[in-house]
């Protein structure tokens, strides 16, 4: 997929909350953070509706961040849904699968170093806001 990042694209993606902040700063580090759910998709910033019982499938797109772990943030608690094994290569994608109980609810990712220094930190998708 093509991406033009032109200035108006740019802000529109901001307005979106479709960003991660790089705590570093580095410029070769990217996460996508998307759900899916009765067809829909949302990336980080939107809103999805889930209806109680609606399986969602999460997926983690990371690059650049070789021997760092993924953490899933939920309302912000720590939520165990993904492998916290290190990032093996330099482009891995992780997913997982989330039953939605109806209520509002947000999931964001963190990315960790070995050390649990935090690398990058994803917006949230919000669920039934």
């Amino acid at each position: 997929m093509t991406v033009t990042l032109t200035e108006e694209a740019i802000l529109n993606g901001i307005r979106a909350g479709h960003v991660f902040i790089d705590i570093q700063g580095t410029p070769d580090r990217t996460l996508e953070f998307s759900a899916n759910a009765g067809g829909t998709t949302a990336s980080m910033g939107d809103s999805l509706a889930s209806p109680i019982g609606q399986q969602i499938h999460f997926t983690v797109r990371m690059l650049g961040l070789e021997n760092a772990h993924p953490e899933i943030i939920r309302d912000g608690d720590l939520a165990v849904l993904v492998g916290a094994s290190p990032i093996s290569t330099t482009e891995e994608t992780r997913s997982f699968d989330y039953v939605s109980d109806g209520k509002r609810h947000w999931l964001r990712v963190n990315i960790r170093s070995a050390d649990g220094t935090l690398l990058v930190l994803g917006n949230p998708i919000y669920l039934n806001f």
